[in-house]
């Protein structure tokens, strides 16, 4: 039911009328401004506390409101810039007066206030009831004149003419049809490969559908081909293997002690690769003691029970095992590392106490030998040594004048080309500033300092000389041979003038060699010992002496006590005066060495004519001796080649990137013709992202993996893009975090599987709003070819006009029909009911006057999985009636 009411049109005359509040004119004039947009949601009513009251423009709330609710409708009327809000009171409210009614926005704001005739609104409970439609028009014209107008005009007819107007309309059939933008009546098919958007689906269509489909129920076990199916799906080998540790399946996280949690094992013996810990109480544990557990990784090392065991404790000692067999269980050993370094005993060496005792030691210089004569002996010095220099009695005087000791540099200058002659002589001496028989690294201008040896080979003879000369670190020789010229300077390399790398291999003994087991890191003091030699005193005491003694078997025991004295001694002119010779040609000519129990060491020659030492009688299974005429191969020292050298080192003649291998090259990002790590910074954009300060153009399309991406900052929000699989959203920040997450609000939405558009917000058009080929305007009005190519509302005046000849009406319609005969006889609306769901399976019955609102196919085949139906319901007489029930 709609109340009547005319428009305010001279408000001060009026009985009833309708203003906007102080309140609500400031709302709808910052919405018309371009504000927050203005949401009228509520209409209220209410009695006046008994008396029609008078709306005034300061009231924030009715006199006496009795019933508010939610608004019905809020559309555009049929006059330009009309606004209809709607309310609907349900028949079991009331039970009071309705003389006020007001509209609320969604703030709780009274906007508008109105007063109306009286009229009381029964409820069911007391006998009588109706269902009652208030309307308020809101007539926008400008933000300074705004009405608001309080229901509408009825329109009362006749019951011939309502009924006459009901049967007309039961009989035509001018009924639209339904398509995919507008509800209307449908034509049923069965077909099931069309592509028609005018007819709906039979239910036999959907069965034919729904057979050929795979069905949800049987988990994809009525496929045909399911290999084919796994390789749709992207699925590798690995999805028909079983989770497990025999052989085929795939490990799952812990096994073996991989991945997982500490494992604890009661032994520690075990064949299989394992990870796992141990404690004090398990069996063949490392030795670990105290309340400390230790991790162990075990390796099988064949198929027979062998194993090898890695094992750290919580204390971070750390262990090697080995077992063979469980009766056995494992051995351990435990590793040196530097917090547990082995001791002197460890590695068969003396420790520094027992070092101290049985060797000098540097820093004392000797002093703590316990007998120094030995020691003097044992350094072959003469008496000499013991004496000092000087002019005093028992002292030794210098060869200052014989050998240039001890003269000034004037005194000792020389020419060079003349000490070899008639001034020569053996000593020291300094060239000439420009001498021209200097060494050829002296500069011009600079002298060097000489060492000059001469001898002759006898009286009178010419001079054999050697010359050595040194300059600002470098040194240089040369040579002369009786009878001969000079020879050119050559010059001595060293630590500050040296050969190169494949030089100095050819050349020098590399020091990280032993002589004789000690390091070549400095000078070299070899003992008969260190040589498996007796040294002199060991020997005079064990072998024959010049002196005398036996020839088959020679014992000679000297018959003093002096340690200097001679036991043998061959005098004789010979070139060899001692010769041990053998008649057959064996291995086995030596001299024999033998210290108390000790191995009898044997001196000889063996078949290939060369000195062999050892234990053995045949002296082809002892050692060679090296010597100069026939020294160690580099294979036997273990040294390189030249061409193995070349091998194995770069020459130093080489050069990387344009830089001589002279020593450590360190090259640089523009040796190779790149970057350096802060020019490539500022060049390019890193992997891990950045900003960019230029435009970005590119030919082909731009990829994100990223559900959130494409950002736009500006102003105090940010927008971006989400693609969560299943929605295309344009997704909005909340102000003054433009770069966090995003808010509430979904302005848009796609259905990237179907494409459907949902806008969740809002619209606003400035202009027109085409529908395929309808036109929408901004009055409410529709142009399409619905209404024959003509404007909605002139198609309706039409069609009424032709049907109702209103003179005729108002001249010879003598009764009124009331508003409750309207309302009980006449269809106010038509709509669906609540839409009932199921599933498509075997749900294939016609239900009669219900229609097919819609279905859902999840996997996009064939086959629908839910479908929707609805009941067709009119509203009449004050309620919902369903047709056919």
């Amino acid at each position: 039911m709609s109340l009547p009411f005319t428009p305010d049109k001279e408000k001060s005359m009026s009985k009833y009328k309708a203003i906007i509040t102080t309140a609500g004119a400031a709302k709808i004039a910052a919405a018309t401004a371009g504000g927050t947009q203005l949401k009228i949601t509520r209409m209220a009513v209410g009695d006046g506390n008994g008396t029609l009251p008078t709306p005034n423009p300061a009231q924030i709330k009715l006199v006496n409101e009795k019933y508010r609710a939610a608004l019905n409708g809020l559309t555009i009327g049929a006059v330009k810039n009309n606004i209809v809000a709607e309310l609907i009171i349900p028949a079991d409210v009331g039970g009071f007066w309705l003389r006020e009614m007001g509209l609320y926005d969604e703030a709780g704001t009274l906007i508008a206030v109105a007063n109306m005739a009286e009229s009381y609104k029964p409820k069911l409970a007391e006998g009588s009831g109706r269902t009652q439609t208030l309307r308020m028009i809101l007539i926008v014209s400008s933000t300074e004149a705004i009405q608001v107008i309080a229901g509408g005009d009825t329109v009362l007819a006749t019951k011939d003419f309502v009924a006459d107007a009901i049967s007309a309309h039961e009989k035509t059939r001018n009924h639209p049809d339904a398509s995919t933008t507008a509800k209307g009546l449908v034509q049923l098919s069965s077909a099931t490969t069309s592509t028609d958007e005018t007819k709906a689906a039979t239910p036999k269509a959907l069965k034919a559908v729904s057979d050929a489909s795979a069905k949800k129920g049987a988990n994809l076990s009525d496929l045909t081909d399911k290999a084919a199916a796994r390789g749709n799906l992207a699925l590798g080998s690995a999805a028909t293997k079983n989770v497990g540790v025999e052989g085929g399946q795939l490990m799952a996280v812990g096994a073996f002690g991989l991945g997982g949690g500490a494992r604890a094992f009661d032994n520690a013996y075990c064949n299989t690769a394992q990870i796992y810990r141990v404690n004090m109480a398990s069996e063949n544990k490392p030795p670990i003691s105290g309340n400390i557990a230790a991790g162990v990784l075990s390796l099988p090392c064949d198929a027979a029970p062998s194993t090898g065991y890695v094992s750290v404790s919580g204390l971070g000692a750390a262990f090697i095992g080995a077992s063979n067999r469980p009766e056995n269980g494992v051995k351990w050993s435990r590793i040196y590392t530097t917090d547990y370094k082995p001791t002197a005993a460890d590695v068969g060496a003396w420790s520094k106490a027992e070092a101290d005792g049985r060797y000098a030691q540097r820093v004392n210089n000797l002093s703590d030998l316990p007998d120094k004569a030995k020691a003097r002996q044992a350094l072959a010095l003469k008496s000499a040594a013991q004496r000092d220099i000087g002019e005093a009695a028992g002292q030794v005087l210098t060869a200052d004048q014989a050998f240039g000791l001890g003269l000034t540099p004037p005194a000792r200058r020389h020419a060079l080309a003349d000490i070899w002659g008639q001034g020569a002589f053996t000593g020291f001496t300094w060239a000439e500033v420009n001498d021209p028989d200097k060494p050829p690294f002296a500069q011009a201008g600079s002298s060097v300092g000489i060492i000059n040896q001469t001898w002759q080979a006898s009286a009178g003879g010419e001079y054999f000389g050697l010359q050595i000369g040194w300059r600002q670190g470098r040194m240089s020789f040369r040579t002369k041979e009786a009878g001969k010229g000079i020879d050119g300077w050559f010059e001595f390399l060293h630590s500050g003038n040296s050969y190169t790398a494949k030089e100095a291999d050819a050349k020098y003994a590399l020091r990280a060699l032993k002589i004789n087991g000690k390091p070549l890191s400095g000078d070299v003091n070899l003992l008969a010992s260190d040589v498996n030699a007796w040294n002199k005193t060991e020997a005079d005491g064990r072998y024959l002496m010049l002196t005398g003694g036996t020839v088959k078997k020679l014992a000679i025991k000297s018959d003093s006590a002096s340690t200097e004295g001679e036991l043998l001694r061959i005098e004789s002119g010979a070139h060899t005066p001692f010769v041990m010779s053998r008649p057959t040609a064996q291995s086995n000519l030596s001299l024999g060495f033998q210290i108390g129990a000790m191995p009898l060491m044997r001196l000889g020659v063996a078949l290939d004519n060369e000195l062999h030492w050892g234990t053995e009688a045949n002296q082809a299974a002892n050692p060679r001796i090296y010597t100069t005429a026939k020294p160690p191969t580099a294979q036997e020292t273990g040294a390189l080649t030249d061409a193995e050298a070349m091998k194995k080192y770069a020459v130093r003649s080489l050069k990387i990137n344009g830089k001589p291998l002279s020593g450590d090259i360190n090259l640089l990002a523009g040796d190779v013709n790149a970057w350096n790590k802060t020019e490539a910074d500022g060049r390019y954009l890193a992997k891990a992202g950045g900003q960019l300060t230029g435009i970005v153009k590119t030919s082909a399309e731009i990829q994100s993996t990223s559900i959130d991406n494409y950002r736009i900052v500006g102003g105090d929000h940010g927008t971006f893009w989400r693609n969560d699989g299943s929605s295309l959203y344009l997704m909005l920040t909340n102000a003054k975090n433009q770069y966090g997450t995003f808010n509430n609000l979904r302005p848009m939405a796609v259905n990237v599987k179907t494409g459907a558009m949902t806008l969740g917000h809002d619209v606003t058009i400035q202009g027109t709003f085409n529908v395929g080929a309808a036109t929408h305007a901004g009055d409410g009005n529709i142009l399409g070819s619905r209404w024959g190519n003509k404007w909605l509302w002139d198609a309706v005046i039409e069609q009424v006009n032709s049907r109702v000849d209103w003179g005729t009406f108002n001249r010879e319609v003598g009764a009124r029909a009331t508003v409750d005969w309207v309302n009980q006889n006449f269809i106010q609306n038509v709509r669906y009911s609540a839409e009932t769901q199921h599933g498509a399976t075997g749900i294939y019955t016609y239900h009669e006057n219900t229609v097919l609102t819609g279905f859902n196919n999840w996997d996009g085949d064939y086959s629908p999985e839910e479908l929707f139906w609805s009941y067709i319901q009119i509203y009449k007489n004050g309620q919902w009636v369903t047709i056919g029930r």
